[in-house]
């Protein structure tokens, strides 16, 4: 009597992925170094020198019945195979605990070099908000940045976010008026003044009236400087909502509009 009914086939077993624990990448649990750092993964390359180990007792079996001299001849061929690979085993394996250490030292040195930088700078961060300064609050947010230290851990970064944003509209359109900057550029640097609504949710107490009142003559500015009607406004305000910024694509066909 024929089956009905097929069974159904078993569903494939998920593959098992480990994540680095020097680089952060996910790679596969076979794999014995991170394919993107190349890290050791202790388990899958102990795990492949068991399975050489495997291939070697498989080879040793099947030289039983072989002659006396040829099993010693093999015999010596695997055993100097099998050193070499433990030899080249063990290099490795020191190797990546010389290389991590070495890692180690080095971000153990630039967290030390940034607390120092932060005990250096934040006073002077603090200074200059408390003496609403900010354009050099702006312009030490931008240094900050270019140097790649973490200005974040600032308590008023977000504040020195939008004092940067300030200082690149007030620039840009010094810049235009004495003929260096085209308007698109100037509009798209602009533009950034209504990303203060993403900034408004992690400001501080008092902070967002105050830079809100720091924005108002720019906007104003740009809008006399573009002939910007509402509807230009409403289009800029919902490119950077939306978008985090409005393109320079985006400027230049506002501006072409306008025959700018």
């Amino acid at each position: 009597m024929q089956k009905t009914q097929q069974q159904a086939a078993p569903a494939p077993a998920e593959k098992k992925t480990v994540i680095c624990r020097s680089c952060g990448a996910e790679f596969s649990a076979d794999t014995p170094n991170c394919p993107y750092c190349g890290t050791m993964y202790l388990p899958a390359a102990e795990a492949a020198y068991m399975n050489k180990l495997e291939g070697v007792r498989t080879d040793l079996t099947a030289l039983g019945e072989k002659p006396k001299e040829e099993l010693k001849k093999n015999l010596r061929r695997l055993s100097g195979r099998l050193l070499v690979f433990g030899a080249i085993l063990l290099a490795v394996i020191v190797t990546g605990f010389v290389l991590h250490g070495v890692k180690e030292r080095k971000e153990a040195a630039r967290d030390r070099a940034e607390l120092l930088w932060q005990l250096e700078v934040f006073p002077e961060l603090d200074k200059a908000y408390a003496d609403d300064d900010w354009e050099w609050l702006g312009q030490a947010y931008g240094q900050a940045l270019s140097d790649r230290h973490s200005i974040y851990n600032y308590q008023h970064h977000a504040f020195c976010e939008f004092s940067w944003r300030l200082l690149q509209a007030k620039d840009h359109l010094r810049e235009y008026d004495e003929g260096r900057e085209n308007a698109a550029w100037t509009l798209y640097y602009g533009a950034y003044l209504f990303d203060l609504e993403r900034l408004r949710p992690v400001l501080l107490d008092g902070e967002y009236e105050r830079l809100d009142g720091l924005r108002s003559p720019l906007l104003e500015e740009l809008t006399q400087r573009f002939r910007l009607t509402e509807d230009d406004l409403k289009a800029l305000r919902a490119e950077v909502t939306e978008n985090g910024f409005a393109s320079y694509e985006f400027c230049e066909a506002l501006l072409k509009e306008k025959g700018l």
